[in-house]
């Protein structure tokens, strides 16, 4: 199965996040119902290792202030792949990040070791078809991006379904997450 971690996001700010989506470079926009923040993404995981991640994270606690998403970005600078939205710097999501990939490799889980760059995707490119003058112009038309802060109450286990069409994610297990008493 085709699994990753992630956090879903309130309609408001679903909203919100369609409506940056008006002004970028045709592509294919993420629907309204796949915006989600990724955490770790875990690829294609043996339904056995699914088993033991699910006891390990209900196992856990979890706890996150609010996120704030701000910013636009892209992957890919020369040929770019996708536009998102990031998250203000915020030190427990990066550290719940590095709890959960390694929760996922201790049970098995073949996570590769990268940067992790917190963001929404908005809109993603076939290879070599946005001109990236085209992005850079979207980003000044628009302007410093922040949006309302949000406190997220689950982690949840997504199983990511390939179509032709784009992605179908599908919510197998939520782990709840409780706001950060401190802030």
């Amino acid at each position: 199965m085709r699994l990753f971690l992630g956090i879903d996001l309130p309609d408001t700010l679903r909203g919100a996040l369609e409506g940056l989506q008006k002004g970028l470079p045709p592509g294919r926009p993420v629907p309204w119902e796949n915006f989600h923040l990724t955490l770790v993404f875990l690829g294609d995981v043996p339904e056995p290792l699914t088993d033991e991640l699910d006891l390990a994270l209900d196992g856990m606690r979890f706890c996150l202030p609010p996120i704030t998403l701000s910013g636009l970005g892209q992957f890919g600078s020369a040929s770019p792949r996708a536009i998102w939205v990031g998250v203000t710097p915020l030190p427990p999501l990066e550290a719940l990040h590095r709890r959960l990939a390694n929760a996922a490799r201790r049970v098995g889980c073949d996570i590769p070791s990268r940067r992790f760059v917190p963001h929404v995707t908005l809109t993603r490119f076939a290879r070599d078809t946005v001109d990236p003058i085209a992005v850079a112009r979207a980003f000044e038309k628009r302007g410093r991006v922040e949006l309302p802060a949000f406190q997220p109450y689950a982690l949840t286990l997504f199983r990511s379904h390939l179509r032709t069409d784009g992605p179908v994610y599908e919510p197998l297990a939520d782990y709840p997450i409780t706001p950060d008493p401190t802030i």
